[in-house]
């Protein structure tokens, strides 16, 4: 059996082959999309733009046959959180009501409950004081 002669890579040497393949994977990523938005550094300008639409306005129509070719078929509407747009197979485009006191999330496309406030010390502590107390009302009814 011939043994294998195995070198020790020190982890430096490593790290810059790495941090190379990063730089030219980044490189071939921004020749394909393009300078005006980076991968990996999304401009604000981009997390700021988050598009509305309308069906009465053809101009703000997303119901478009490459939207509907590439499956894309739920939209945000303008001014109304608690709508969509939505284009079927055909073109046609209509506004959508979500269940009251649901909003449309664009990012899953789907409506969704707003996030519950967050509760603080203080609402647990009360609520625990609240769940002893009639804990003790049980066991004095049982008691009698």
């Amino acid at each position: 059996m011939a043994s294998l002669n195995k070198k020790k890579i020190p982890r430096k040497k490593i790290f810059m082959n790495m941090k190379k393949t990063y730089l030219v994977t980044s490189l071939v990523i921004y020749a394909a999309f393009g300078a005006k938005i980076s991968p990996f550094l999304p401009t604000v300008a981009a997390a700021k733009q988050n598009p509305c639409y309308t069906c009465a306005n053809n101009s703000s129509n997303p119901c478009t046959p490459d939207n509907v070719a590439n499956n894309k078929l739920f939209f945000t509407r303008c001014d109304e959180p608690g709508m969509f747009v939505q284009c079927n197979v055909f073109g046609d485009c209509s506004e959508q009501s979500c269940s009251p006191g649901r909003k449309w999330n664009q990012q899953l496309e789907i409506c969704t409950r707003p996030s519950a406030p967050q509760k603080t010390d203080k609402d647990i502590e009360t609520r625990k004081h609240l769940q002893t107390k009639s804990k003790k009302k049980i066991k004095k009814r049982k008691t009698r």
